[in-house]
């Protein structure tokens, strides 16, 4: 055997690596800067046995150390929540309270709370109120797939050399001269 093919062995084994490691999609991508450590190399060569070639040794490894699965909650956020749930009420308990409360209630409110000074206005109520009603309505009622129009007017919409425009129309188009309004073929002038 000679060099050459056993060096063109190993390209070829890091190119199926390689295609094995990036979604189809294309939205993942392999970080070559974020090499695993001696420590997750020897694990994961424990996990492969001792006839499995680097390069999957150092996959096995990385995709160990890829952490939680796409879409889980993040533990530390679950301890935030619990943390801050002793200070006060659920976000959307507090905002669903504001919309079950009516204006003409919120105004009384802020009336014998207030100082007398300052007092809430119908208006600034009626604001509060559909600020959480804003607020609140994804949970209710998800968007709506946005619907494109994909008809075609007619008016120079899509330009294709031979199929919608003649070559020369399409050179006009490019030159940035009108298309002519009546069909007709070439510039008008």
């Amino acid at each position: 055997m000679s060099t050459k093919h056993g060096t063109a062995a190993v390209v070829d084994e890091a190119l199926a690596v390689a295609a094995t490691a990036i979604e189809p999609t294309g939205a993942g991508q392999v970080d070559l800067f974020d090499e695993p450590d001696s420590e997750e190399i020897l694990e994961a060569r424990e996990r492969l046995g001792p006839n499995a070639s680097h390069l999957a040794v150092v996959q096995d490894a990385r995709a160990v150390r890829r952490g939680r699965p796409a879409g889980s909650r993040n533990r530390r956020t679950d301890d935030l929540v619990a943390y801050l749930s002793q200070f006060g009420p659920d976000p959307a308990v507090a905002a669903m309270r504001i919309i079950a409360e009516s204006e003409e209630l919120m105004v009384q409110r802020s009336v014998a709370m207030g100082d007398g000074k300052r007092r809430m206005t119908f208006a600034e109520a009626r604001a509060i109120r559909m600020r959480m009603i804003e607020h609140m309505t994804p949970y209710w009622h998800g968007k709506k797939p946005v619907q494109v129009d994909m008809s075609f007017s007619g008016l120079s919409d899509l330009v294709i050399a031979g199929i919608t425009h003649t070559a020369e129309q399409v050179q006009d188009v490019i030159d940035a001269e009108f298309l002519p309004i009546d069909g007709g073929e070439g510039k008008e002038g």
